[in-house]
């Protein structure tokens, strides 16, 4: 018999709290609350700019075994820079289905260095398919100051053990940079708009959907 998960499921992170700080990561259940409750609680999430994830994890087969995927709709808020993070047994693909969504691979930046982020990033636009290499410290980032970027990743393990698939995001510790993640000026420094051409770089690929509109990365959007 087919398997339908429903969007129930998720977690609020908020951009102006640090990784680990109370409050900044939090799990809900929509199933818990009445309709008009739950229609409420994710209209004050977008209206407060907070990230939004919904999680698909339960896959199974039809004789129970879990099959080893995972799937996150995360709807990033405006100017929004995900913490640099790197994973080790998992792989990693995000198709951009609304907005451009900045790529970036890096070993020094920091979360809180937008300019540096524009800069060294690359643009992954609506239909773009980004893969993650494994173990490479990198982040993704909303290029627009006014909308919300939303993504589509799946994760699929390299490993047997359940475990470790349940908790491959490895937070690389770096001290913060003077500048802010969230801030409304970025740099003119903008990233390179790779729509039209693929890399063989280690880091992300970015495979470019090519009836997406073409856009110089000029600015904000």
């Amino acid at each position: 018999m087919s398997q339908i998960i429903h969007r129930t499921k998720g977690a609020l992170i908020d951009p102006k709290k640090k990784p680990d700080e109370d409050g900044q990561y939090q799990l809900f259940d929509l199933r818990e609350m009445s309709l008009i409750d739950a229609v409420t609680f994710i209209a004050t999430a977008q209206r407060e700019n907070m990230e939004i994830r919904y999680y698909y994890r339960e896959l199974r087969m039809q004789n129970g075994k879990e099959i080893p995927v995972k799937i996150v709709l995360t709807e990033i808020p405006p100017g929004h820079v995900q913490p640099f993070h790197t994973h080790e047994e998992i792989n990693e693909v995000t198709i951009v289905e609304k907005g451009e969504l900045v790529v970036c691979d890096s070993e020094d930046l920091t979360e809180e260095n937008w300019s540096g982020i524009m800069e060294h990033g690359r643009i992954a636009g609506p239909g773009d398919l980004v893969r993650e290499d494994l173990g490479v410290r990198h982040t993704v980032a909303n290029r627009s100051q006014k909308e919300y970027c939303h993504i589509i990743t799946v994760q699929t393990s390299r490993t047997r053990d359940p475990e470790k698939f349940a908790t491959d995001w490895v937070r690389a510790k770096q001290e913060p940079g003077e500048e802010s993640a969230n801030a409304p000026t970025p740099s003119p420094a903008s990233p390179n708009d790779v729509r039209g051409e693929s890399t063989e770089e280690i880091g992300a690929d970015i495979i470019p959907f090519f009836l997406s509109p073409r856009k110089k990365a000029g600015g904000v959007a």
